[in-house]
């Protein structure tokens, strides 16, 4: 069991914990607050650039998702985006694309060529 003295300190632990968390959550909203939060729209006409340049580089210019999912919707905080001439010149760079679909044989080519490899299969075996 905890005597009067531990139980003060482990208060006093917790009181500096807890208004610490506080702090910074008000500096967050006091920042939120003084720089508006910007849309994708929003930021390729403000940078003079097409919206799938800002999905391209959304990571790079502190945009964040406002979730988790995949399709969640990003948001850029107005004071941390690149001058429009870097965010211009970033549009000709590479960017790495996930690989999307690869090709697949149709059903019907598929079908037509079950009996050619079942022959296959019988001169091998």
């Amino acid at each position: 069991m905890l005597d009067d003295r531990a139980l003060e300190t482990v208060a006093a632990l917790v009181t500096a914990s807890l208004r610490n968390e506080l702090q910074a959550l008000s500096d967050a909203l006091a920042r939120a607050a003084a720089s508006p939060t910007l849309t994708v729209e929003q930021v390729a006409l403000r940078l003079g650039v097409s919206r799938s340049t800002v999905y391209a580089h959304w990571r790079e210019w502190g945009g964040y998702k406002l979730g988790a999912s995949e399709r969640a919707p990003i948001r850029f905080d107005s004071a941390t985006l690149p001058a429009a001439s870097v965010a211009r010149a970033s549009r000709e760079l590479p960017v790495a694309r996930a690989r999307t679909r690869t090709h697949r044989r149709r059903r019907r080519d598929l079908i037509t060529d079950a009996p050619r490899l079942a022959g296959l299969v019988a001169e091998m075996g």
